[in-house]
């Protein structure tokens, strides 16, 4: 197929009325103008690095859906497959796509034909459901085919739980103890950090928007001041016709701007740490108001500090280097005053100078340095490092 993008872009194809034709001339003199938003994803092999992979895998458990009946369990891993989509962005098949685009929202049937109705390419196109599902790559013609499938889409994805409540779960999930709608909480209150890391997946590298509006609300998506969300993902409807191949990307505008969410990334966001080997790791879960939560948590530190380790929750950076610091202070002191009886023990007169190296908080976690062993700790200077899990 030739490409011929004034063609394209002049919505002359006669499989189209006249009157839709004018529609989609009218959309792109709209969406031309539009800024594409950069999406983000996750980089999955740094983020593999975290606790030698193990966080990783908690992380695809979480995402999974399993549906049982009887002794047989469907497991879906559309979420997971949705996170890893990293597409280049084609200037042209976007605004194509989205000039031209009507979408059946009010249908749930996998093989309704026309679901999707598009040009791409300069094509007139539809889709099913289910080839709208296959293109993306949510699932494949195996699972889709399962005999569970059916049930599980029924009962996971067309029909919500009968007791469904997103502001109760909300709540439950999160350090707030109500949920406003008018003013919607940060997702910096979400307890759990694996439950964070999601929510910023869906609003970085899918749409930044709610998902759904992305092909539904047309309207809303029609202002000029709004941004164009989940361009990645039309890259993935042109792939599975074709027009990914190096022959047509050599005339069009392709731009690789899918940009990674590193571990660095994730400190920024707050949803991981650096431990004192310079390593990625999750930060602790937050504490909620409610005073049962809030009596647990005091129950959980005071056990830590009798088994030697103590650990304090939802502090700030700030707050935490006040401590360490004061935690240093009181070790040097500690050590001054034992060489001091120890000197005094031992008759001995002269005084000993005692130097101690204080930690350079300027320097990044992940540079390694070479530390001194004043006080012989280690056979040889460097031999305790890259051995120790405690903050894991």
């Amino acid at each position: 197929m030739a490409v011929n993008l004034a063609e394209w872009l002049s919505f002359s194809n006669p499989n189209f009325s006249e009157t839709s034709r004018n529609e989609f001339r009218a959309n792109y003199i709209i969406y031309k103008n539009k800024e594409i938003e950069s999406p983000e994803a996750l980089d999955f092999a740094d983020f593999g690095t975290i606790r030698e992979g193990k966080t990783l895998r908690e992380f695809d458990r979480f995402c999974q859906v399993s549906f049982r009946v009887g002794s047989r369990t469907f497991t879906s891993q559309a979420w997971n497959r949705l996170f890893r989509i990293q597409e280049p962005i084609v200037r042209e098949y976007v605004y194509e796509f989205l000039s031209s685009v009507k979408f059946r929202d009010h249908t749930s049937e996998l093989e309704l034909a026309d679901t999707l109705v598009f040009q791409l390419g300069g094509v007139r196109r539809s889709m099913t459901l289910r080839e709208f599902t296959l293109a993306l790559g949510l699932y494949t013609n195996l699972e889709m085919n399962n005999n569970l499938f059916a049930a599980f889409r029924e009962n996971y994805v067309r029909n919500r739980p009968y007791d469904y409540k997103p502001f109760a779960y909300f709540v439950e999930i999160s350090t707030n103890n109500h949920y406003d709608p008018r003013h919607p909480p940060s997702y910096t209150t979400i307890k759990t950090p694996i439950r964070r890391l999601a929510h910023r997946l869906l609003t970085l590298s899918i749409t930044g928007r709610h998902h759904a509006k992305f092909l539904v609300d047309k309207a809303k998506g029609s202002k000029r001041k709004s941004m164009i969300y989940g361009a990645h993902l039309i890259s993935r409807i042109a792939m599975y016709y074709g027009l990914m191949a190096p022959e047509f990307l050599m005339h069009l505008t392709v731009e690789f701007r899918m940009s990674q969410i590193n571990v660095a990334k994730l400190v920024d966001l707050g949803i991981c740490k650096y431990n004192t080997l310079g390593r990625g790791v999750f930060v602790a879960n937050l504490v909620s108001d409610s005073e049962d939560e809030a009596e647990e948590a005091e129950g959980v530190e005071a056990r830590q500090g009798e088994e030697g380790v103590r650990r304090r929750l939802n502090m700030s950076f700030t707050n935490r280097l006040t401590t360490m610091d004061n935690t240093l202070v009181d070790v040097n002191s500690n050590i001054f005053r034992t060489m001091r009886e120890e000197q005094q023990r031992h008759g001995r007169a002269s005084r000993c100078e005692l130097h101690v190296r204080t930690p350079d908080f300027s320097t990044p976690p992940n540079v390694q340095t070479q530390s001194q062993d004043h006080f012989d700790i280690f056979d040889h200077p460097g031999a305790g490092e890259g051995t120790s899990h405690m903050d894991e």
